[in-house]
């Protein structure tokens, strides 16, 4: 049937490699909470005193980034921006940990 073929295509050897490397990046994505982050813009923007139109504008950001990545992982190759886009996301994260850290009253004290 059908789905026998599909899955014995996901044993061959020859499939292995990409299938890996796009279920890590999938991985990669939901680990840095970028699409959390992106789904709760708008109330953080709103708390913070900010316009929905700044959610507006960083959709515009995001679009005009993504065509230039287009462009340069042709010259550039996907490796280097991978690594550079994920040591920039821990940078973003870590920085991001520091705020909420001074920002938020302990749930606890001991």
């Amino acid at each position: 049937s059908a789905i026998v073929h599909k899955l014995e295509m996901l044993v061959k050897p020859a499939h292995r490699r990409p299938l890996v490397a796009g279920a890590g990046l999938a991985m990669l994505q939901q680990l840095t909470g970028q699409p959390s982050i992106l789904s709760f813009v708008a109330p953080i923007l709103s708390t913070v005193g900010l316009s929905d139109h700044f959610s507006v504008a960083i959709g515009i950001f995001k679009l005009v980034v993504t065509l230039i990545m287009a462009r340069l992982v042709e010259t550039t190759g996907r490796r280097p921006l991978l690594v550079v886009g994920l040591g920039l996301m821990l940078i973003s994260l870590l920085g991001m940990m520091v705020l909420a850290a001074e920002t938020q009253e302990p749930m606890y004290t001991l």
